[in-house]
Formats: structure tokens, sequence, C-alpha cells
């Protein structure tokens, strides 16, 4: 994956999962990308992609989790990821309530 992808994914994954910790969004990018260790991106690539977000205002850190801003979302939304970022959260809130009301049962 080029530099440009794993910037793009980076931003999809903090739209989808914000706010979300380093070390999970990390493990994210780890587990999600591609079929081959050459697909996917490496861990040093992605740290400099979360950088440049961080930098260019696109992300925000606070109190240790990251989350896009009003200019991330938006440039995400011009990147054709609106419809994708919804349903992808969705499925992870879905997932996560359903874990939550099973383990109280």
């Amino acid at each position: 994956m080029n530099l440009g992808d794993t910037y793009f994914f980076v931003l999809y994954l903090v739209s989808v999962l914000q706010p979300i910790a380093k070390k999970d969004l990390f493990g994210e990018v780890a587990k999600a990308a591609g079929t081959s260790p050459s697909e996917s991106p490496d861990l040093f690539s992605a740290s400099e992609a979360l950088r440049e977000l961080i930098k260019r205002g696109l992300v925000i850190e606070h109190k240790g989790t990251f989350s896009c801003t009003v200019v991330g979302n938006q440039r995400a939304a011009k990147l054709g990821l609106r419809k994708a970022r919804d349903k992808n959260r969705l499925f992870f809130l879905k997932n996560s309530l359903r874990r939550d009301y099973n383990e109280d049962r």
C-alpha cells in the first residue's frame, strides 16, 4: 500500500471508530488491510500518516484518543466515504451493543 492510501485508510478508520486509542487504531490498521504483508500498511507508515493528519487539522488527539475534526469529516465526505463510514459505524455499534447485551445475561 502506498503512502497516499495509508493516509486515506487511517482517516477512514479514525472516522469510523472515533474516539479510538492509538493502540486500538494501530491494531485495526494491522488486521484490516490487505491479504498479504506487502499490501498491508506497516505501523511506521500508519504512524507517519496519523502525525500528518493531526498536523493538517483533520484528526485531533484528546486525552489519548483520536477523533476526526469537522474538517476531517468534510474531507472524508468529499472523498466519498460518508455512506461507507456511516454503514460501518452502524455495524460497529451493533456488534458492540450485542456484545454488551450478551455479557449481561
